[in-house]
């Protein structure tokens, strides 16, 4: 009897609180994404669990780390959990991963990548980076081993970094230069980077302008900027402005942003009859 009392009181106040026309606006997205979901777990007895499992995900408000609405507690306060099923889209990356892992077991060299790879972007996942960091260069060597560009590339990033492996600028420059000549633009990229700056090889800005270009032809954007960048300076190759700010204008083109602000503060012009 007490129990249903309390919830409709919280429902009430969920109710009368919404009436106030000043707050809807500012009140929208924790409505959205926190209250609606608790006025249906009051209705089901099952409110303050679901307040303490929101606080512990950091979901419709800010994450608090004390345990007292930690999941233990929400546990202990009622064995009714109120808990939304895990999104869709989330149990298929799930079987998807089950299916690459079982290919990549039997040496299948895409899923080999698209396993290491899966573990490389989720590397900031709390409760699982360190054994994602292991998993990650695991798969990418394997894949790599056998020749795959992308891996190569990843790989590379990973001595870069010092994801997973301790950072050996040597390394990196080489499972990037074993991408860049099958064509990788990124590792083409940072080979342009490691030349310019002399990172796991000796300095040559020459080099550097020749993978930049590389790079910059597959219209990869941070090298169009760095391209542009050379010439403007003339590093590595003869000073060039009107260059400079061809490739200056394709990077903004294609989305990099510094380059974009570049163009706004140097008044940078496309020159005439070209840019894409």
């Amino acid at each position: 009897m007490e129990k249903h009392l309390i919830g409709n009181i919280a429902v009430h106040a969920l109710v009368n609180f919404w009436k106030r026309a000043t707050l809807k606006t500012y009140c929208m997205p924790l409505f959205t994404s926190f209250s609606v979901v608790t006025l249906l777990c009051v209705v089901q007895g099952s409110a303050m669990q679901n307040y303490a499992l929101q606080y512990d995900a950091g979901a419709g408000m800010r994450a608090d780390g004390d345990p007292i609405v930690g999941t233990q507690a929400a546990r202990a306060i009622t064995p009714n959990r109120c808990i939304m099923p895990r999104p869709r889209a989330t149990r298929a990356l799930d079987a998807e991963q089950t299916v690459n892992r079982a290919r990549a077991d039997e040496n299948d060299v895409v899923a080999q990548y698209n396993l290491g790879k899966f573990y490389y972007d989720h590397r900031r996942i709390r409760a699982e980076s360190a054994g994602n960091k292991d998993e990650a260069v695991k798969w990418l060597r394997r894949a790599a081993d056998q020749g795959h560009a992308q891996a190569q590339y990843h790989l590379g990033r990973c001595y870069d970094c010092g994801f997973g492996v301790g950072i050996d600028k040597m390394r990196a420059f080489m499972w990037h230069l074993a991408a860049g000549l099958q064509g990788d633009a990124h590792a083409q990229y940072q080979l342009g980077s490691s030349y310019y700056s002399g990172h796991g090889i000796e300095r040559d800005r020459t080099k550097a302008v020749w993978w930049y270009t590389a790079a910059a032809e597959q219209k990869l954007a941070n090298a169009e900027f760095a391209l542009g960048q050379c010439f403007f300076v003339g590093q590595g190759v003869a000073e060039n402005k009107e260059k400079a700010a061809e490739w200056c204008q394709r990077a903004a083109a294609h989305g990099h942003a510094i380059a974009k602000n570049y163009i706004k503060r140097h008044k940078v012009a496309a020159p005439p009859g070209r840019g894409e």
